[in-house]
């Protein structure tokens, strides 16, 4: 089972790593959020969040850039082991 976990971590932390490559996410003019690569896909934006958020609140290594749209202003969610 131990290695299921530490198989899971490192595929939420490859798809977190290819969203952060593509641009990171963007949050559009009503606050949600859309991956920078692929901003039509709503559902992903909110999956990678969830993602991200596990991964940090379970101590795990994992960064992700949010840009506002309409400004130049870019937040890094990120957490280093």
């Amino acid at each position: 089972m131990n290695n299921n976990i530490h198989e899971a971590v490192g595929l939420l932390q490859e798809l977190v790593k290819d969203i952060e490559a593509t641009g990171g996410l963007m949050a559009n003019e009503q606050g949600q959020l859309e991956p920078a690569g692929h901003p039509e896909w709503l559902d992903l934006g909110v999956t990678i969040l969830k993602a991200h958020e596990w991964l940090v609140g379970k101590g795990y290594s994992s960064t992700l850039s949010i840009t506002s749209s309409g400004s130049n202003e870019t937040y890094y969610c990120d957490r280093d082991e």
